[in-house]
């Protein structure tokens, strides 16, 4: 009744003829966006769930397979990312609607684009308080917080190893950190940096006779965290030996290994080595080379000023709504391939602005642990065969070493290895790091992550300490 009653109002008040039938359109189109927009809203995980469970049928037929590597969860993590996506677009589709419909009525060209002005703004602004305020987005779902990394590691990522301030040329290991000292920062943190002469994000004295030697990527280095607040220097405090931090951003077993090969080893008894996922395209490279392909310096310096250019021109207006309408173009290019390969789909452009650390990831099988322990075995010429090796995997939050230190611990037993091989510990840390030990859009462990992997390594070199050799530091206790 009342639904009529106010029909007969708008009938008496000439409202539907007011408007031309182009202006009926587009209000008829704005009807169908904000009902479409509430329909998935409110049914779209229920449609997912009963897709995935086979309950509904398109043409007879399943349209989302059920696979052990993707479940369910997955899918509903896309339709929450796909839902905060789809309200940008929405705001965008009514914004621009609504100017049409304005420029019909009065001609004015310049209304609409005050309104997508007005959008781009609201999103731009939107985008740098979150960036400028990691913390508010732990209270995002997680498929929308692994977007905003992903958005982060687009826009906003600084990589230490693409940077001219930062880095120099080295024929052996592509590069090392330049001497010297100058501030890294990014939205998390902004750390000071003092490299030695060698390059290693430490102090000259610990080039002599170091006792511990660690090896790694940006993990071990000690990205986003002061220099004092890396494990290496945790570790060094707590126990008294001499530690050289010889971790560098990027580099694989390989490198990390060749790095030995420069360093005085004379009181070296034990060496910590942190190795992480992507470090697998490298060493397999080596192990069916028996080399690496070094860039040269002039390619090197090349690629260096070009990065480092781009990352000082990203900081202008748009770049985060720009990237966002790229992500989502991408996004819905990877769930069309997913439901159906032979469906039609979106071809996506990427930059290739992270070329320096997108690398193939190691399968967590033993053919990623066999790569690995050969270039701990074959990839230095140093003598270690008096040293007690300790391995530990630091990767993302997401990244779970155990099953990756199950197939280390089996390979390692095979007659092939020297005994230094065998011998040699690990160190489960997965466990023992969520995600409050971590950054928020960064993915590094913070200075309670270090803290905790310096105490995890100390528990493991407590059982080959005896009596003529205590720790010599301030006394640790669990």
């Amino acid at each position: 009744m009342k639904f009529a009653k106010l029909y007969g109002l708008l009938r008496r008040m000439r409202f539907a003829q007011s408007f031309s039938a182009f202006q009926k359109v587009i209000f008829v189109l704005l009807a169908l966006l904000l009902l479409a927009w509430v329909f998935y809203a409110l049914l779209g995980a229920w449609i997912i769930k009963a897709l995935y469970d086979g309950r509904i049928l398109i043409l007879g037929r399943r349209v989302i397979s059920q696979e052990a590597g993707f479940p369910l969860q997955n899918y509903l993590d896309y339709a929450q990312y796909l839902m905060a996506a789809g309200t940008f677009w929405y705001t965008a589709a009514v914004s621009c609607l609504l100017g049409l419909f304005i420029i019909h009525k009065r001609k004015q060209l310049a209304v609409v684009i005050v309104n997508l002005l007005i959008v781009v703004l609201f999103f731009e602004i939107m985008g740098r308080l979150l960036f400028a305020h990691p913390g508010l987005f732990k209270k995002l779902p997680k498929r929308l917080l692994w977007q905003a990394r992903q958005l982060y590691a687009l826009v906003d990522l600084n990589v230490i190893q693409a940077r001219e301030e930062y880095t120099r040329y080295d024929p052996e290991v592509t590069y090392t950190l330049k001497p010297g000292v100058f501030r890294f920062s990014s939205f998390e943190f902004d750390t000071s940096y003092y490299v030695n002469k060698m390059g290693f994000r430490d102090d000259e004295e610990s080039l002599l006779a170091p006792e511990i030697i660690v090896v790694g990527d940006s993990y071990a280095m000690g990205y986003g965290v002061k220099q004092e607040e890396t494990f290496a220097q945790v570790i060094e405090r707590r126990t008294g030996y001499k530690v050289l931090n010889t971790a560098i951003s990027s580099y694989g077993t390989v490198r990390e290994m060749r790095i030995l090969n420069r360093l005085d080893l004379s009181r070296l008894k034990y060496l910590v080595i942190q190795y992480c996922f992507n470090d697998f395209n490298e060493n397999q490279e080596f192990l069916e080379k028996g080399s690496l392909n070094i860039r040269s310096r002039q390619i090197f310096e090349k690629d260096v000023r070009e990065y480092t250019r781009r990352f000082r021109n990203r900081n202008i207006f748009g770049k985060y709504v720009f990237f966002l309408s790229r992500n989502t173009a991408g996004f819905v290019n990877a769930w069309i391939k997913k439901l159906n390969p032979n469906w039609l789909w979106i071809g996506v452009s990427r930059e290739e602005d992270l070329k320096w650390s997108q690398e193939k990831e190691a399968p967590v099988t033993d053919g990623g642990v066999e790569v690995f322990l050969h270039a701990v075995t074959y990839a230095s010429q140093a003598d270690l065969s008096n040293v007690q090796i300790i391995v530990l995997v630091l990767d993302t939050q997401e990244k779970d070493d155990r099953a990756f230190l199950t197939a280390l611990n089996r390979e390692k037993r095979r007659p092939k290895y020297p005994r230094h091989i065998q011998n040699l510990s690990t160190v489960e840390l997965s466990s023992h790091l969520p995600e409050e030990y971590h950054f928020v859009l960064d993915g590094h462990i913070n200075k309670k992550g270090h803290d905790k992997v310096a105490e995890e390594v100390i528990r493991v070199l407590e059982k080959f300490i005896n009596d003529e050799d205590k720790f010599r530091g301030t006394k640790y206790e669990p």
